[in-house]
């Protein structure tokens, strides 16, 4: 006795997955414009410009007429207080380190040295 079987192939949709995860998508009814609505300008590379390189930027004259004072560099005081901590924390452990070189590292050359990837 011969036994007959058919095998479905499984088919895939993304409601039911979404529905697994309790997602919700909405559409937005006026999307929001492009971040830099002004045309980028159409020049061409220099001769000496590489292109060997996959991926390299096209050539972009520099903007003189940039006004620094438009940009935000920090989104709020939080992120500038970790990032003002942060490069003063280095420059404290340059400095502590380049101190110790000149003084007591010539007798002990273990502190201030950090294991790179692959020194261990």
């Amino acid at each position: 006795m011969s036994v007959t079987t058919t095998q479905n192939a499984a088919t895939y949709s993304t409601l039911p997955t979404l529905a697994d995860y309790e997602l919700h998508h909405s559409e937005t009814p006026n999307p929001a414009p492009a971040p830099n609505s002004q045309p980028a300008p159409t020049v061409r590379n220099p001769p000496e410009w590489l292109t060997d390189y996959r991926r390299v930027p096209n050539y972009r004259p520099i903007n003189r007429d940039l006004d620094q004072s438009q940009r935000r560099v920090y989104n709020n005081f939080g992120e500038r207080a970790f990032i003002n901590v942060m490069f003063a924390g280095l420059w404290l452990d340059v400095s502590l380190a380049k101190l110790w070189r000149a003084t007591g590292g010539r007798f002990n050359d273990k502190i201030f040295r950090y294991k790179v990837g692959g020194e261990w």
